[in-house]
């Protein structure tokens, strides 16, 4: 009997939420694990600044330079002959090491059995609604274009636009690179059409979902837990920056809101909500920060760490800047706040996210510098809108499954007992 093995190849610090975050407890019970991170590859510095600490794991295998991933994949490539082996690939395409790394598993790998996939499933559109309109008639050349011009557009210093440059310029030559994908792993309307005029040959396509909607069903397959009104709770999805380093860092973009002016701004943000709707607010830390709980710099509010999902389901509504958790509330139809402030407000790419995001869900940001006192209008579900954004952006798929039963059976050909 052939002895079956999941591999995910990750670019950056790979945490414990990252781990939950691709369910791979589930997968153990079914084929050995291993995670591969080589961030100190790819993104050294960037790793080491975020201040999440890294899993420690006997499945998580830690690689520091080219000539140990490539012992590492010429020994897979032995093991395949005996053994049913998936590849989970998450490198991005933005770097000549990133693309390096890719043309080396293809050379390895293109006359094996082992299986390989990336995925479409961030659970955040890539467009927003004009973007959509303008490069609906469009096929790849029109979404590099576009993605150009915003570029020229956005970028807030030298560095910053240097390295997106580069990024822009990786990710067009990627394209010439022979793929050793097998799979794509698509979770929406959006990601499909995306990786169609993106991937011109797409090889076999696997309906799933997002992250946060897998661990929805998780959820939902419990033990229920009453949805009520009226928790007298809101949810606060939090970034990791200013305080803690975020992507911007990896970017070198010039962020132009900064911790002494943003928290007590947000702080005095919460304290109106809780006097005007009668709330309480916790924070939901983001995996990047290591804040304390309560949180000073929250004017101690609670920070609670990887029970998002729980946070956002017995709140009354969300606030955020821009969160990919905002999954959560679109799937339980929670009002969600979108906010920015005068400092944030001269960030061309962020407020690209805000506007867009609340665009597409039917409501309007606040400037919690200039915030209204009705702020009843904002707490409404548009329910249209919400639906449109759960099947273009999180799930592809009416199966009930957790995405880890989909890449077992599908990909792998792994029975799971829980097939539905």
């Amino acid at each position: 009997m052939k002895k079956n093995l999941y591999i995910i190849i990750y670019p950056y610090k790979f945490t414990n939420f990252i781990w939950e975050l691709n369910e791979l407890d589930s997968f153990l019970k079914y084929t050995d694990v291993q995670v591969l991170d080589i961030s100190k590859i790819i993104n050294f510095e960037f790793s080491q600044n975020i201040a999440a600490k890294n899993i420690i794991r006997n499945e998580v295998i830690y690689i520091s330079t080219i000539l140990a991933l490539i012992s590492y994949i010429r020994n897979l490539k032995v093991q395949s002959s005996y053994s049913n082996i998936c590849i989970y690939d998450e490198i991005p395409t933005n770097s000549m090491i990133c693309l390096t790394i890719k043309l080396i598993l293809f050379l390895y790998l293109k006359d094996t059995k082992i299986k390989c996939f990336n995925s479409f499933n961030s659970g955040v559109p890539i467009f927003y609604s004009k973007e959509i309109a303008q490069n609906k008639n469009g096929g790849s050349a029109k979404i590099v274009l576009s993605k150009f011009f915003n570029l020229l557009k956005n970028f807030t210093n030298t560095k910053e636009f240097k390295v997106k440059l580069f990024f822009y310029f990786s990710n067009a030559l990627s394209n010439l690179i022979p793929s050793f994908l097998t799979h794509h792993f698509i979770a929406g309307k959006h990601y499909k059409i995306y990786a169609q005029k993106k991937n011109k040959y797409l090889k076999r396509v696997i309906f799933g979902h997002s992250f946060d909607y897998s661990n929805y069903l998780k959820l939902r397959d419990c033990a229920k837990i009453k949805v009520m009104k009226n928790n007298k709770i809101a949810t606060f999805l939090d970034g990791a920056g200013p305080l803690f380093k975020s992507d911007s860092f990896y970017t070198k973009r010039s962020v132009p809101f900064t911790t002494e002016v943003w928290y007590p701004t947000l702080t005095n943000f919460f304290d109106f909500l809780e006097k005007n709707t009668g709330v309480t607010v916790d924070v939901a830390g983001h995996y990047k920060s290591t804040h304390i709980s309560p949180a000073p710099i929250f004017g101690y509010r609670n920070v609670i760490y990887g029970e998002t999902l729980m946070l956002v389901k017995k709140s009354d509504y969300v606030i955020t800047r821009c969160s990919s958790a905002i999954s959560f509330a679109v799937l339980y139809r929670k009002p969600i706040l979108f906010i920015f402030s005068d400092q944030l407000i001269q960030d061309n790419e962020v407020m690209r996210h805000i506007n867009g995001m609340a665009e597409m869900l039917g409501t309007k940001p606040i400037n919690i510098d200039h915030f209204s006192d009705d702020i009843n209008n904002y707490l409404k579900v548009n329910e249209k809108k919400y639906r449109e954004y759960e099947n273009n952006f999180l799930t592809s798929n009416s199966s009930g499954r957790q995405n880890y039963q989909i890449i077992l059976e599908d990909i792998m050909k792994i029975p799971t007992d829980i097939s539905l």
